[in-house]
């Protein structure tokens, strides 16, 4: 069996409708007992309950996910802090600053003079 497509939602609920009015067929008498009232019902009932843990499934998804957004956001933030407090305390142009990732003041090139011509 193929799971690889999805049933829609709306064919599952016609399916749903369905048997929910076939046990009001009175001399329904399937062949294949595959087929049978009892099993369609258990079949949905394990449907339903299967749908009921996707969606605490995607739930929990979306909380960790979250969660793990604010997190990167507080470490991000704290980062900054942490580089502003390098540079408030060891200076633009020491080693400590290449360790929590920016330059040195030194590293940077410096601006070419501009010679103008005279005329």
């Amino acid at each position: 069996m193929a799971l690889s497509n999805r049933i829609s939602p709306e064919t599952l609920m016609e399916y749903r409708k369905a048997l929910q009015a076939l046990p009001d067929l009175g001399d329904y008498t399937p062949r294949n007992q595959d087929h049978s009232v009892a099993v369609l019902q258990e079949i949905e009932q394990q449907l339903t309950v299967a749908e009921q843990a996707e969606s605490r499934a995607r739930r929990t998804l979306e909380l960790a996910r979250e969660e793990a957004i604010m997190l990167g956001q507080r470490l991000h933030h704290a980062m900054i802090g942490v580089r502003t407090e390098v540079l408030a305390q060891y200076g633009r142009d020491s080693a400590a600053v290449e360790v929590v990732g920016l330059k040195r003041r030194s590293s940077y090139r410096r601006p070419a003079r501009r010679h103008t011509r005279a005329e």
